[in-house]
C-alpha cells in the first residue's frame, strides 16, 4: 500500500471520527478472506479459524485469494490504483478500520463462551493527547442475501464482518445492552479488555456476565455476584474502557 494523498485521507478520517460523536458510520464490511489478503492475522483478537484456514493454504492459492479480494475491495472503491504496479491507496473509512485493529488504544472483546457464537469486537481509536476518541465495532455479519456457492465453498474464509465507528458513550450502551441479554443455556458472556504498552506484554481484564434482561451480575470486577440494571452496566463499561487506556 502506499501513501498518496495521506494528508487528504488523515483529514477524512478526522471528519469521520467527528461525525461518530453525533451517529453511527458506516465504514466497511469485509469478507474474512478480504481481512487475509489485508494481513488480518496479525490483527488484534483475529478470529483462529479463519487464521488457521489461511495459513493452511499453499501459496499460489493464496496469492490466487490475495488477487482476487484485492481486486474486488478496489471494485467496491475501498482500494485504489495509486499508478505504481501493485500499489494502493487505502480509502479512509478501509483505513480507520485497519490503524484501529492494529494500532488501538485498547481492544474489547465481547463473546459467549461455551457456544461457537461469533464475538463482537471494539477497538479504540485515539492519540497520545486523547487516547479515545471513537470506537471501531466489529460485528458478524450475514452472507449477502441470494445464492453464492462460491461463499459456501470457502468456508470461514467466507465469513463477513461488518465495521462501523460509534462514540465511546455509544459504545458502552452497546455494550450495555449486549451483556444484559440472558446468554444460551450453556453459555456465558465475557468481556475482556486488552491493551498494550511499549516494552510490555499484552494485559487483559475479563468481567463474566450473567445477565436476565433486567439486571446482570458480574464476575472479576469490584464486588463479585452485585447486580447491576443498564445504568450500572453503562458505567462499568465506560470504567473498563478508562482501565484499558491506562
Amino acid at each position: 500500500m502506499t501513501g498518496v494523498g495521506a494528508t487528504a485521507r488523515g483529514d477524512e478520517a478526522r471528519r469521520l471520527i467527528e461525525e461518530s460523536a453525533r451517529s453511527l458510520v458506516e465504514l466497511a464490511t469485509l469478507s474474512a478472506m478480504e481481512l487475509c489478503a489485508l494481513d488480518g492475522p496479525r490483527h488484534l483478537l483475529f478470529d483462529e479459524p479463519v487464521a488457521a484456514t489461511w495459513g493452511s493454504l499453499d501459496p499460489e492459492a493464496r496469492a490466487a485469494a490475495t488477487t482476487a479480494a484485492t481486486d474486488g475491495l478496489v471494485r467496491r472503491g475501498l482500494l485504489s490504483a495509486s499508478g505504481d504496479p501493485g500499489a494502493y491507496a487505502i480509502r479512509p473509512g478501509l483505513g480507520l478500520v485497519l490503524a484501529a485493529k492494529t494500532r488501538p488504544t485498547f481492544a474489547v472483546l465481547a463473546q459467549i463462551e461455551g457456544t461457537e457464537a461469533r464475538p463482537m469486537k471494539m477497538y479504540a481509536v485515539g492519540d497520545e493527547i486523547q487516547p479515545l476518541q471513537a470506537m471501531v465495532v466489529e460485528l458478524p455479519e450475514a452472507a449477502p442475501p441470494g445464492d453464492y456457492p462460491h461463499v459456501r465453498r470457502l468456508g470461514v474464509l467466507g465469513r463477513f464482518y461488518r465495521h462501523v465507528l460509534i462514540s465511546p458513550p455509544a459504545a458502552a450502551d452497546l455494550l450495555a445492552a449486549w451483556a444484559l441479554k440472558p446468554p444460551p443455556k450453556k453459555g456465558t458472556r465475557v468481556v475482556s479488555v486488552y491493551w498494550h504498552r511499549a516494552g510490555e506484554d499484552l494485559h487483559g481484564l475479563v468481567v463474566t456476565v450473567r445477565g436476565d434482561g433486567r439486571t446482570a451480575r458480574l464476575g472479576g470486577y469490584g464486588e463479585s455476584g452485585q447486580g447491576y440494571d443498564e445504568t450500572g452496566l453503562r458505567q462499568v463499561m465506560t470504567d473498563l474502557f478508562t482501565v484499558g487506556q491506562r
